[in-house]
């Protein structure tokens, strides 16, 4: 009878745990990347990348940065 009841007891845990995970998912779109036009009809955006340059032991360097995004598009500084 404990067997069982240990049994159903983990079943229901089994499903309930997987339903509570969907529904904490988050499912709001970025305004950064997504726009409505005058028709209602989703239009999407092209990422804003601008250029940043630096003067590093008397050479010119350059990295680019996704403004839309926030992080750098380049993981390292490119001399020119």
């Amino acid at each position: 009878m404990v067997k069982k009841l240990v049994i159903v007891l983990l079943t229901v845990v089994m499903m309930v745990i997987p339903s509570s995970v969907v529904m904490a998912q988050n499912n709001i779109i970025d305004i950064g990347y997504y726009s409505q036009n005058d028709n209602n009809i989703p239009s999407f955006r092209a990422d804003v990348i601008v250029t940043k340059f630096r003067n590093y032991a008397g050479k010119l360097q350059y990295r680019r940065w996704n403004n839309t995004r926030g992080y750098w598009v380049d993981s390292y500084w490119i001399y020119m």
